[in-house]
């Protein structure tokens, strides 16, 4: 099959992005507040008692610092200002689960739209361990493979997809370590098959060891100033024909060495790079090994999610025509909200022959990039070995081509 283009998750929770964004931000305040409050309440609470302490032997002198004690925390302020948070929290959270329940009004099974078809589960439980190979999860994948009698993984995809789980988990938040990722990408064979792909992660790497250069305070100016230019002058000079926007924003950033987080470069400490550089690692580590850039199973999910609003209109209005909706061979329209990423061809119709492609006769793709069947190609008139393009004036050899598989 083929697809235009790698799909993203992000397009599955689009439509209600905006919401989900709100409830981020509702969450982090409310968390922010909460510790602020139980740090005050512990910081009174302490000083009090220390107060106490100190005058064990009086009687009455426990009045004045408890007093203290009542007047820091506020009579309930503290207590307020953190219910005032968690209804700001609640309402985000019930903002987010209306957005979701207006896309998404019903589970497809209670609203009918799954229909009941005969399909061997084999090939689907292959995705579904491929999938959990593919995000780490070795142990549940093996299991899956073992229960369902599955074809275990080759070890020459197994043992890379194990490599890549390590790098990203070194990577991860809580250790942010680029040694394993940059050891890993400048391994020399694993190096040109990412140059080969155009692969941005060696540029990703760069930026993110620069920043850490930059980021942090530190006591020598001069020293880091110096450690920086020298690692752009080594590692970031080679981007620059690629990157050249990006390489003038980390030259910018320098200027606010030590205090990134309060400058307008802020974005380059946050968790995003690390997070996108995670996502290349698997994307691009899984093509060097010959595996799709998503997961099936991610794409069938995301493209499920994006078609069932359609498809409950589809429905109902199916069930307001007196038809059965399981009768019909074929959807009645065109799904148009899924995006050019989502549009896969199992069956190619040759433009010259009109025929449609079989084992036999497979589609080829042609030097200027038209896909023909390969009956048609023999059917050109060539001279020698070369033959024009019959869409276009574009001039080729039959070497040039590439068969195609459906």
């Amino acid at each position: 099959m083929f697809a235009r283009s790698a799909p993203t998750m992000a397009s599955v929770v689009e439509s209600f992005a905006g919401e989900l964004r709100q409830a981020r931000k509702a969450q982090n305040q409310h968390t922010t507040a909460t510790l602020a409050a139980i740090d005050s309440a512990l910081q009174a609470i302490e000083s009090c008692r220390a107060e106490i302490a100190q005058d064990a032997m009086d009687v009455g002198s426990a009045e004045a610092p408890v007093r203290h004690l009542q007047q820091a925390l506020g009579g309930g302020k503290l207590v307020a200002k953190v219910n005032k948070e968690q209804k700001a929290l609640h309402a985000a959270i019930s903002k987010l689960s209306k957005a979701v329940d207006k896309k998404l009004p019903v589970p497809a099974s209670e609203k009918g739209v799954c229909r009941p078809v005969a399909f061997d589960p084999k090939p689907l439980n292959q995705m579904i361990a491929l999938h959990l190979y593919r995000s780490g999860h070795f142990r549940a994948a093996a299991s899956l493979v073992q229960e369902a009698g599955l074809t275990p993984l080759d070890p020459s995809t197994y043992e890379p997809l194990v490599e890549i789980c390590q790098v990203v988990q070194a990577m991860g938040e809580g250790s942010r370590d680029l040694g394993a990722a940059k050891k890993w990408a400048e391994e020399e064979t694993r190096r040109a098959k990412l140059a080969a792909i155009d692969s941005t992660l060696p540029f990703q790497l760069a930026r993110l060891e620069f920043v850490g250069v930059i980021a942090p305070y530190a006591e020598d100016e001069a020293a880091r100033r110096a450690e920086a230019l020298a690692l752009a002058q080594s590692s970031l000079s080679k981007y620059t024909e690629g990157h050249m926007a990006e390489v003038m924003e980390l030259m910018s950033a320098m200027l606010w060495a030590g205090r990134i987080d309060a400058s307008p470069y802020a974005w380059l400490v946050s968790d995003v790079l690390w997070d996108d550089a995670c996502d290349t690692v698997t994307a691009d580590g899984c093509r060097v090994v010959g595996l799709p850039r998503e997961s099936h199973l991610g794409v069938a999910f995301a493209a499920g999610m994006i078609a069932l609003p359609t498809l409950y209109k589809m429905q109902a209005v199916v069930k307001s025509s007196n038809l059965d909706w399981n009768t019909i061979d074929e959807l009645p329209v065109q799904i148009e909200s899924l995006e050019d990423h989502f549009a896969f061809h199992s069956i190619f119709s040759c433009p010259v022959s009109r025929e449609q492609a079989t084992p036999d006769n497979p589609p080829v793709l042609l030097k200027c990039g038209h896909v023909i069947c390969q009956s048609s190609v023999s059917r050109i008139p060539k001279r020698g070995s070369t033959f024009k393009c019959p869409t276009c004036p574009v001039e080729q050899k039959v070497s040039e081509t590439k068969v195609l598989y459906l």
